[in-house]
């Protein structure tokens, strides 16, 4: 068991990324961001750049160890450690930094997603007052690249026909996606085998204890993300090292939306490219509908 870590506010660097809205118009959101492991929130400057155009407030933080937070550089003894930090962070913004009337969606990329689902969890289960208050204000919740499941995720055909969807796919609203065909993974001793050999997964730079606790945050979080009674929108790309889930995975829910980026990487929202602008429109479509 790793080693326990109280944060407090000195320790974790936040940003405030203000919408940009016409006289008069409205702001559509305020968007609380999780970034990923090895990540910190500056590197995705040029996506809250594009939200802030679409009329959204961004939150976004620093995790431990990471960024200009203080800790020892992206290493966690245990991922408990930082599903704190994004405790407190949903409270505080909630708190301190959102107005009331304005709603809030929680957004995680990768690694940041499933502390996300840990935290929605921990506030939901463990305090009555502060589930009526998640349930009253957070009206979305976002998983980008979510690293429920390591392995590869497309077959060779998929693979070859995933650039012609993603080209039809810009005129076509809703065209059908063809099935991903994932390697049958049988156990965890396979899926840290994965993660120790495939160069596409944290490119040998980082230690396989930390790459344990990603894996082990990632299945716990996909076990509770059917308790947590919120809608969610989940975006994979299909050329990703993480794996799409199923919706027998997530008891059918019909507010767990699942979308599939044909041909996006592990980033499918960065930059100015096909991925990341079919990334951009799936949120925004989820924000119209829930907030």
């Amino acid at each position: 068991m790793g080693k326990k870590y109280k944060s407090t506010p000195e320790d974790i660097q936040y940003y405030f990324h203000k919408a940009l809205t016409e006289n008069g118009e409205k702001v559509r959101c305020t968007i609380v961001f999780v970034h990923g492991l090895r990540d910190h929130a500056s590197t995705h400057k040029f996506f809250f750049e594009q939200l802030n155009r679409e009329g959204c407030h961004i939150l976004s933080f620093d995790l431990l160890g990471h960024g200009y937070s203080t800790g020892e550089r992206c290493s966690i003894d245990d991922y408990r450690q930082h599903v704190v930090v994004v405790w407190h962070s949903i409270i505080r913004a909630l708190r301190e930094h959102i107005p009331q009337g304005i709603p809030v969606v929680i957004m995680g990329y990768s690694y940041g997603f499933s502390l996300v689902v840990h935290a929605l969890h921990e506030l939901i289960t463990k305090n009555i007052s502060i589930e009526r208050i998640i349930q009253k204000r957070v009206t979305l919740v976002v998983g980008l690249s979510p690293a429920f499941k390591v392995g590869h995720t497309a077959s060779p055909i998929v693979r070859f026909f995933a650039p012609v969807l993603a080209l039809l796919s810009r005129y076509i609203r809703n065209i059908p996606m063809m099935p991903l065909q994932p390697e049958k993974i049988t156990d965890d001793e396979e899926i840290l085998k994965v993660i120790e050999t495939d160069p596409q997964v944290f490119k040998g730079r980082i230690n396989i204890q930390t790459a344990r606790n990603v894996h082990v945050a990632g299945k716990s979080a996909l076990r509770l993300l059917p308790t947590i009674k919120l809608p969610f929108l989940l975006i994979f790309g299909s050329e990703d090292f993480v794996q799409p889930i199923s919706k027998e995975e997530i008891e059918k829910r019909e507010d767990i939306q699942i979308r599939i980026i044909p041909g996006g990487k592990h980033n499918i929202f960065d930059g100015d490219n096909l991925y990341a602008g079919r990334t951009l429109e799936s949120i925004m479509r989820a924000i119209e509908q829930y907030c």
